[in-house]
């Protein structure tokens, strides 16, 4: 289960991150009972380079996604497109309507009132000729901890 409170100064409900395991999120609750969320998402083959111009952008080392302290604007997001070419998918999530978050995919998600998210995570997975559970040196460095046989797409 997860909480969001109202995005009231442009920061995002939930910053900027990735997930080491897919996920389906159904929006179960809103107040106002219109409200919805605004989530951007962007592609698993889009990462490296999302995460290089942040890392200029921001004057930051390490990951700045791992991070989790970055929301990105509408003015960020047209900056990236010009810069890098990279649109995000834009998904208005409803009352009762499921999300599909693929592991390795950056997301951020905008609420404007107050909403409970369900969240289920499917963590096992198994790559052939990986050892299961084994942890790239990227997760390693970040401390993400991955189920029992999870390897995210971007560390094959």
């Amino acid at each position: 289960m997860y909480f969001a409170l109202k995005d009231v100064n442009n920061v995002g409900s939930t910053r900027l991150h990735k997930d080491v395991a897919d996920a389906w999120n159904v929006l179960t609750y809103a107040y106002p009972e219109d409200d919805h969320a605004i989530w951007t998402m962007f592609s698993r083959k889009d990462t490296a380079i999302l995460t290089e111009w942040m890392q200029k952008r921001l004057l930051c080392n390490g990951d700045p996604v791992h991070h989790q302290q970055t929301f990105l604007t509408k003015g960020d997001l047209a900056d990236l497109w010009e810069e890098k070419k990279i649109r995000p998918y834009i998904i208005n999530q409803k009352i009762h309507q499921f999300i599909f978050i693929p592991a390795g995919c950056a997301h951020q998600v905008r609420t404007f009132g107050v909403i409970f998210i369900f969240l289920l995570l499917y963590p096992a997975y198994y790559t052939p000729g990986k050892q299961p559970g084994a942890l790239c040196e990227g997760c390693k460095r970040h401390h993400v901890i991955l189920g029992p046989s999870r390897v995210p797409e971007t560390c094959k």
